[in-house]
């Protein structure tokens, strides 16, 4: 044995010296061109099978593509290129980290890998591609308001709706992809109009903090709306006889086994709630409802033509949508604050509304800036903690707080502290409920920011 050793070293060493060229598998000399060529089986030309083995590439586990410092005693980066290996390590928590088995060579400044890592879109890309945002031109007598809107749904994804399972970072290259299965256009700006629909006659509003000089030096803010103003002349019956009373839910017995027992789907079963919250599209439409008492089940109200104020159903659709494909309409690398002179350290900041954990009809926003809100022209929610007014101009949340108003109204023997009606509201804030989306019931002479749904 030791003898066929020194044989086959000299064999290689004279054959280096004098072809400069080996084989590797067997004694022949290799095909012209190649300085090393491997093989096991002698005697075949013409291109035909010459071996029955393969090559073996070091196996690494590499945990980053963007240098050598998975690899022993490297040389410089200039020096190892062309250097190849095998990578057996999975990574795929985002696209700059993203690392998948197979073969790579470092070319200078990255492992690239010899067949490209599957591509996916992202859930944004997914609706931008379907329903892309677009403008929105409001034009009433004098007056011209433009506002972005943008598409929020749910998907078709592995038999449900549920997305949060998704990556487009996976390595697997058959993945399924999320499809968009329905939704609706949202304004992603508040509404500013001070005129009816037609332009005809001026409408009740107030300023944001009852500011005008605010609101001249940020029209984005929009206007704040009472009820009567917010529904016009359609003035809907709205949810007079609620069996929840008007409260929040989900109730907290949810957070147990993840059912509402107050409310019931379209088969007589419990609603169930997924990450803490529940579709109205399992909800069969209730006879108290905007879109049972509303003519075409839907309140134009202060709305451009075509578009119509929000309904509680359609809102509580909407943080359905956002919670289980938050990342749809969120940034992980938007900043937490924004500065300027209005806001200055008051804690506003742009917010998606989707953390997975939330319950009682609400749940966390903001407190992770991997959950800012995209912004309003590229699918964001963008909403802007403006606050509310009361009709004897108190103010209140400006600047740690939002609250939205809807076209249903609330019991009609609910009333609040000030003895008037109630109006479903929608709320959130950095300094109010611990950072929650929650349903209200507010009074119908609060003046409430406004966003309306395309018909």
């Amino acid at each position: 044995m030791q003898k066929l050793l020194i044989t086959l070293s000299l064999s290689i060493i004279t054959c280096i010296q004098i072809n400069g060229q080996v084989t590797i598998g067997n004694t022949e000399i290799p095909v012209q061109g190649a300085l090393l060529q491997l093989k096991n089986i002698n005697g075949v030309t013409n291109g035909l099978a010459n071996a029955d083995k393969g090559l073996g590439l070091p196996r690494v586990k590499l945990t980053t593509t963007q240098n050598l410092s998975d690899i022993a005693d490297t040389p410089s980066s200039t020096e190892s290129i062309g250097l190849m290996v095998y990578n057996i390590n999975t990574i795929e928590n985002s696209e700059e980290h993203r690392v998948c088995p197979g073969i790579h060579v470092w070319n200078g400044t990255r492992w690239e890998p010899l067949m490209e890592y599957p591509k996916y879109p992202t859930l944004n890309e997914i609706v931008k591609k379907s329903h892309p945002p677009k403008k929105v031109i409001d034009i009433r007598g004098d007056e011209k308001n433009e506002y972005w809107a943008a598409w929020f749904g749910r998907f078709s994804y592995k038999g449900g709706t549920d997305v949060s399972e998704y990556s487009p970072y996976t390595c697997n290259p058959n993945a399924e992809v999320p499809q968009m299965k329905d939704g609706k256009y949202w304004f992603t700006q508040n509404l500013r109009t001070k005129k009816s629909p037609d332009g005809s006659k001026a409408i009740s509003f107030k300023y944001p903090n009852n500011s005008s000089d605010i609101f001249s030096r940020h029209p984005e803010y929009g206007l704040l709306y009472d009820y009567a103003t917010l529904v016009q002349d359609d003035n809907p019956k709205g949810l007079v006889e609620e069996k929840t009373g008007g409260q929040s839910f989900p109730t907290e017995a949810d957070k147990q086994d993840g059912v509402n027992r107050e409310l019931i789907d379209k088969n007589g079963n419990p609603v169930k709630v997924i990450h803490g919250t529940f579709s109205p599209e399992d909800i069969a439409i209730q006879p108290y409802e905007i879109e049972a008492t509303a003519t075409n089940g839907r309140v134009q109200g202060i709305c451009p033509n075509g578009w119509h104020v929000a309904s509680q159903r359609e809102w509580y659709q909407l943080l359905y949508d956002m919670t289980v494909g938050g990342q749809t309409y969120a940034d992980i690398f938007a900043g937490m604050g924004i500065a300027d002179e209005d806001r200055k350290n008051t804690g506003w900041f742009l917010v998606a509304g989707i953390d997975i954990e939330g319950y009682n009809g609400s749940f966390p926003v903001g407190s992770n800036p991997n959950y800012m809100s995209l912004n309003f022209d590229k699918n964001g929610f963008h909403i802007l903690m403006v606050g509310w007014v009361y009709v004897s101009n108190n103010v209140g949340n400006y600047g740690n707080g939002a609250w939205f108003g809807t076209a249903s109204s609330g019991p009609s023997t609910r009333k609040d502290s000030w003895g008037s009606k109630s109006i479903r509201s929608f709320g959130l804030g950095s300094g109010y409920q611990d950072k929650e989306v929650i349903q209200w019931n507010d009074s119908q002479k609060s003046f409430l920011s406004t966003r309306c749904v395309e018909d």
